[in-house]
């Protein structure tokens, strides 16, 4: 990390100046000159180099840039995605989102975010710029850019930190990236081999350039630039320099990767190997739920299963495990009528348990999908009368029910139930796939139903009519 103090400083007002524009993206303006009061004063960095750097000196800058400005800056940045992921929800009838939050719900806080990045460019401006924690701040100030959604000038400032904190020659000037004069004369590698032990290892943070990597390969991917994400992705992977502690979340970038580009098989694959990145139980099961999600849609029934039920092993989310326990049954289909059979008894004994009462619409409707798939439709029928019953305080599953209800009974000639069942559909483009198609259908059945009332009263009038004097 050493080189020459006066590139040193040019490199950091260059990167002011990607601060500069990554707040123009919203029409504000950042001033980097200095405030008036601060004119005839020097700031901690332009007096980098004017003293040496002795162990107290590094002491002092490394304790007061960690604690008074890292640390806080960290601490604001994790409430920020906390907060996105308190308000995610997840719809567990359709393939999960990779991430249990998006990068418009990070950047809704966007105050919290500006505080990160001025709390960062403070603890930059303010101290020597020989501090051991200069690198992590700027990675700290890509993630804040990052989850502020300014995609491009999160990406300059992770390769600001591939070029500024690559490996240098000892009279400090740069070597070229890759080339045979780097890391043993290895050409293949582009990460900085990390080599603190012990003492230094437990008190220091590692050197943020091969995270850096990781972030780049998000942003590329956030951004549907595929061929440099894979570019790099490929380039760490055979890189004998990059670090074994970020092996899995090289694996968790390539899973997102695969899956932006709906390779679902691969991107299951690899999300596999990063499961140890999910921070809490919960996460864990979500993964794993989208896992199998992602096997299923890939035709592998016995891998589905075994995720889903890792899921509920790992949940306490009680709509994921509602979820993870109805797919689980459906992947159990070898073609027999009689598993089909076992499927839906058991969705039935799990529809009385009161620990499900809340969900017994959805199981009952699942069950009555499984009736379809063996052709009883009487039993199908019967099942989404129990789902609209217990259909209370879930108004898409009751218009859900009454959908299917409707088109069964039309297709068996049963206008009136018909009709009846299509009333009782609030029907919103959301719901509905084709709302025209279903407005029409409707408006049909009431057409049909007029002649056909008309001719049920004259049937039942020239039956009376028929009847013998003490009959009639």
């Amino acid at each position: 990390m050493r080189f020459p103090m006066k590139r040193k400083v040019l490199l950091l007002l260059i990167l002011l100046g990607l601060i500069a524009e990554g707040f123009s993206q919203e029409a504000l303006r950042v001033d980097v000159d200095k405030p008036e009061k601060f004119e005839n004063k020097k700031l901690g960095y332009e007096k980098t180099g004017e003293k040496k750097f002795t162990l107290p000196r590094r002491f002092v800058q490394n304790t007061t840039t960690h604690y008074n400005y890292y640390f806080n800056a960290n601490e604001k940045l994790k409430a920020v995605i906390a907060r996105a992921k308190a308000i995610h929800r997840d719809k567990y009838t359709e393939l999960l989102p990779f991430y249990n939050y998006t990068l418009e719900q990070t950047a809704t806080n966007k105050q919290e975010l500006d505080s990160v990045i001025y709390k960062i460019t403070t603890g930059i401006l303010i101290h020597d710029l020989r501090t051991d924690w200069l690198d992590n701040l700027y990675l700290l100030m890509g993630k804040a850019y990052y989850f502020r959604n300014q995609l491009d000038t999160a990406w300059q400032t992770f390769q600001y930190i591939n070029y500024a904190f690559s490996p240098k020659e000892k009279d400090g000037y740069d070597k070229l990236i890759g080339s045979n004069a780097n890391e043993g004369g290895n050409a293949l590698s582009i990460a900085t081999r990390e080599k603190a032990k012990g003492i230094k290892k437990l008190l220091s943070e590692p050197p943020s350039r091969n995270e850096s990597f990781i972030w780049q390969i998000r942003t590329f991917v956030q951004r549907e630039q595929f061929p440099e994400a894979a570019g790099l992705i490929e380039t760490l992977k055979n890189d004998p320099n990059f670090p074994a502690r970020l092996r899995t979340d090289l694996d968790e970038v390539q899973a997102f990767w695969f899956y932006k580009q709906n390779m679902y098989d691969s991107s299951a694959r690899y999300l596999e190997l990063a499961l140890d990145n999910a921070e809490t139980s919960n996460e864990l099961a979500r993964w794993e739920y989208l896992i199998a999600q992602m096997y299923e849609r890939s035709g592998q029934s016995a891998n589905a299963q075994k995720f889903y039920a890792d899921a509920i092993r790992h949940t306490y989310d009680p709509v994921l495990e509602v979820f993870a326990r109805l797919n689980s049954l459906k992947q159990n289909k070898d073609g027999k009528e009689n598993t089909i059979k076992e499927n839906i008894d058991a969705l039935v004994r799990m529809a009385r348990k009161d620990k499900y009462f809340n969900y017994r619409d959805l199981i009952y409707y699942t069950a009555a999908q499984m009736e379809l798939e063996r052709n009883n439709e009487p039993g199908a029928m019967l099942l989404l009368l129990k789902s609209v019953k217990f259909s209370v305080d879930n108004a898409d599953q009751r218009n859900l029910s009454f959908i299917q209800l409707a088109d069964l009974a039309f297709k068996h000639r049963d206008y009136q139930s018909a009709k009846n069942y299509y009333d009782s559909v609030n029907a919103t483009a959301s719901l509905v796939k084709d709302l025209d198609a279903f407005n029409a259908r409707k408006q049909a059945v009431n057409q049909l139903l007029v002649p056909l009332s008309r001719i049920s009263r004259e049937d039942s009038l020239q039956r009376i009519a028929g009847l013998p004097d003490n009959e009639r």
